[in-house]
């Protein structure tokens, strides 16, 4: 997608145009960007790493959270 060193602001606003959902483990951009105005939801997972045997217990909660995600929401989604 070319985005690579691409900043949360941008980022969001480039995801937002291609993508319903933005699934992340950085639990600190809920407080530095604001998603309210964006056509995008963001799903924020709160995992003790971002490695695959931390993250797929998770799995069955986030798919829960994108039933109900709406655009410029933040769900969080915690063991």
């Amino acid at each position: 997608m070319g985005w690579s060193g691409v900043q949360n602001g941008e980022l969001l606003k480039r995801a937002s145009a291609e993508f319903d959902c933005f699934l992340t483990v950085d639990r600190n951009l809920q407080f530095q960007q604001s998603v309210s105005g964006l056509t995008i939801g963001v799903v924020v997972v709160h995992a003790q790493g971002n490695d695959f045997a931390s993250l797929h217990p998770l799995m069955p909660k986030v798919q829960a959270a994108l039933e109900d995600l709406k655009r410029g929401q933040v769900a969080n989604v915690r063991s």
